[in-house]
């Protein structure tokens, strides 16, 4: 399977906007998708905060700013009702 391209997710994720708001979502892919993305942009900040952290020499400033991405994603999977155990797939 290939990865989409950034238009094609731009596109991908307009669609499921549009879904969504017009409550035309019966099997519920555009709210998968939709909350897919954004766990998966908050990872993103998690690992982005990792590297600088592991590369300033383990600095406290840095610490703080992997520790506040980590709890970002656990506050979000709070909110949602998940168990934060992968993206609720099981």
């Amino acid at each position: 399977m290939g990865v989409p391209g950034k238009e094609e997710l731009e596109t991908a994720l307009r669609e499921a906007r549009r879904m969504r708001e017009q409550g035309d979502d019966p099997q519920h892919l555009a709210k998968v998708l939709l909350n897919f993305h954004y766990r998966y942009q908050l990872m993103e900040k998690v690992v982005d905060a990792a590297r600088h952290f592991m590369h300033s020499g383990l600095a406290p400033h840095e610490h703080a700013t992997l520790v506040r991405a980590i709890e970002a994603i656990e506050k979000a999977s709070q909110q949602a009702g998940h168990d934060d155990e992968g993206f609720g797939l099981e």
